[in-house]
């Protein structure tokens, strides 16, 4: 995976990071006026500043990724809140309040990928109540993978939502790290539905960050899988 960063942010390798046509871009959220092309700045016309800057520094996250990946600049539109890639480019984008991140890769390879990055510490205990299994808050190593765990679950939904076509809940998806230093993760939904085959192919990876959780989810082309094209957003996608 070929990996940029944008905005004097420090280069960082990703141990178990997938050798493929992938390529991830961070960057900034910073003001970025002139980022948007015609038809992603009428997205976000009157929204508040905030959600400019941020919505601004994904796409230009996105837009550098796409050049990195041999595709010219296009604008990365919306269905809902989800992103819709060039023809044969599938990707995903997040940020938080100061980083913004893209990955992109080619459909042929890949049928899903969701990506997620959230502050250390986000998840409170009485959150972690809420948004984490019983068997995810009993494996936990640290108080501080409780917001790894539920970033991990984000990009699950954001890779399988434009797969199968569902939505899932917070509680349908168990997330298990692997045991070992290289920064993977499993998931598998608690109830069978049909998006359990897919979220079982999948395969996810994890970093930390300047201060944040990032994790990767992928579903390889390869798998029994199709991607749909009238797919809904991923529940909590901010891209």
């Amino acid at each position: 995976m070929r990996m940029r960063f944008l905005d004097g942010l420090a280069p960082v390798a990703w141990p178990s990071a997938p050798e493929s046509d992938l390529v991830a871009v961070f960057a900034r959220v910073v003001a970025r006026d002139d980022a948007l092309l015609p038809e992603e700045a009428a997205l976000v016309a009157g929204a508040e500043r905030s959600r400019l800057v941020a919505f601004a520094s994904g796409r230009h996250a996105a837009h550098v990724a796409l050049r990195e990946l041999g595709v010219s600049r296009l604008a990365v539109p919306r269905r809902g809140r989800a992103p819709v890639w060039p023809p044969g480019v599938v990707g995903s984008i997040t940020h938080s309040r100061s980083l913004a991140a893209a990955v992109v890769g080619r459909l042929c390879r890949h049928v899903g990928i969701g990506v997620d990055i959230e502050p250390q510490g986000r998840v409170t205990p009485r959150v972690g109540e809420r948004v984490l299994t019983v068997g995810e808050r009993d494996a936990l190593p640290e108080a501080a993978w409780r917001t790894a765990l539920f970033s991990a679950k984000e990009s699950v939904f954001k890779a399988v939502n434009p797969v199968v076509g569902e939505y899932l809940a917070l509680g349908d998806v168990e997330i298990t790290f692997a045991d070992d230093a290289l920064g993977g993760f499993s998931a598998n939904t608690t109830r069978r539905c049909q998006s359990s085959e897919t979220v079982a192919a999948g395969r996810g990876y994890w970093l930390r960050y300047s201060g944040h959780w990032l994790t990767l989810f992928l579903v390889a082309a390869s798998r029994p899988a199709r991607r749909r094209a009238d797919a809904g957003p991923p529940r909590a996608d901010r891209a």
